[in-house]
């Protein structure tokens, strides 16, 4: 083994045994409120233009918004004969490697 190796594995093994001998902390039935405490100790960004509140409060507009703009586009067609996702696909076309 080389002695770079070596210096590292004995390391490793001394971290170990004081890890080992650490004594473990004590566990009781209130840790689960200990660290709610804690989580709702974490400070909040104050203002109501934080980035989530605001996507959170506009997702429902934004949806309701985008069916009645669908709904509005497929009754206000151009040309009434054609279906609503038709007018974007002029042609089909089959890709192929014969055609390279």
């Amino acid at each position: 083994m080389k002695p770079k190796e070596a210096l590292i594995d004995r390391l490793d093994g001394v971290f170990r045994q004081a890890h080992a001998s650490r004594p473990a902390p004590p566990l009781d039935s209130r840790w689960p409120e200990a660290v709610m405490q804690m989580i709702r100790g974490i400070p909040v960004p104050e203002g109501w233009w934080s980035f989530s509140l605001l996507v959170w409060r506009l997702a429902p507009a934004t949806g309701a918004l985008a069916l009645v703009t669908l709904v509005v586009l497929s009754q206000l067609l151009p040309f009434p004969d054609v279906e609503l996702f038709r007018l974007w696909d002029n042609e089909i076309q089959l890709l192929s490697l014969a055609g390279f």
